[in-house]
């Protein structure tokens, strides 16, 4: 069992590394620089509520720059290290594909933790600074955010697998769309009043994860308790998609052929 953990480990800690010391670090830095400005600028236009408002804004923007980081460095990490060849140094060593794969992703999720934890800090420390106050479950909802970033790295590495880097990130962000309003429309008037075009939205959605099921900002941003259940649902959910995805991904790294 560690001769096989061992290896995604190492593969896991150098890809970290290299986020921590190359530009990765630095748009970080300027997600932060971004927040603090937006969430200052919201809350002088705003009157009578400005804890809200910097609520809104900066978990917003936490959730948007954890997204596109999601997407971009997704497509990123296996496409780099074929360009510059050092993929070719690592499968010649005693690990396999898939621990290679495995490796990069908890690596890149490593660093995309970090990076909303640093963005959450800050943004709920402005929150605090303007007077507001969250609750124990506002916490545990602000962590249903990191599942959503997971489920779209999962995604953006697949694609990037086969697909050229920018192909696999607009591929991976039609799907992030097609899994947040598809589900949004089932219900409108036109829709209902269209069966068949119901019917082939509810078909469309068993091939996109369906990101309302992770969609718990207006239980944080208005103060709305919810289940555990709600919780369980969403890691079980998030669980259930990293199967599919790496199952996948390893069938296609398997056969891959890197020149």
């Amino acid at each position: 069992m560690y001769n096989r953990i061992f290896p995604i480990w190492v593969v896991a800690k150098n890809s970290f590394a290299d986020f921590i010391y190359g530009k990765a670090f630095f748009a970080t830095v300027a997600a932060v620089i971004f927040i603090m400005f937006a969430t200052f600028i919201s809350t002088e236009f705003t009157f009578g509520v400005p804890e809200r408002s910097s609520l809104d804004v900066g978990l917003g923007l936490v959730s948007l720059t954890s997204l596109i980081f999601s997407v971009i460095w997704g497509c990123s990490v296996i496409p780099d290290e074929i360009e510059s060849r050092t993929v070719f140094m690592i499968i010649t060593r005693p690990i396999s594909r898939f621990q290679f794969l495995v490796g990069k992703t908890v690596g890149v999720y490593l660093y995309l933790i970090c990076n909303f934890l640093v963005l959450t800090t800050v943004s709920t420390s402005l929150f605090y600074l303007y007077g507001g106050n969250l609750q124990s479950y506002q916490w545990l909802g602000i962590t249903i955010l990191l599942l959503e970033s997971l489920i779209v790295l999962l995604i953006s590495i697949f694609f990037s697998l086969f697909l050229s880097k920018m192909l696999a990130m607009v591929t991976s962000l039609s799907v992030y769309l097609a899994g947040q309003f598809i589900p949004q429309i089932l219900d409108t008037s036109i829709v209902v009043n269209l069966p068949w075009l119901k019917q082939t939205l509810k078909i469309l959605m068993w091939f996109f994860p369906d990101f309302n099921k992770l969609n718990i900002r207006d239980h944080i941003y208005y103060s709305r308790p919810f289940s555990l259940q709600y919780i369980y649902t969403a890691y079980l959910y998030t669980g259930l998609y990293i199967l599919i995805f790496i199952v996948l991904g390893a069938m296609i790294i398997k056969n891959k052929d890197f020149e």
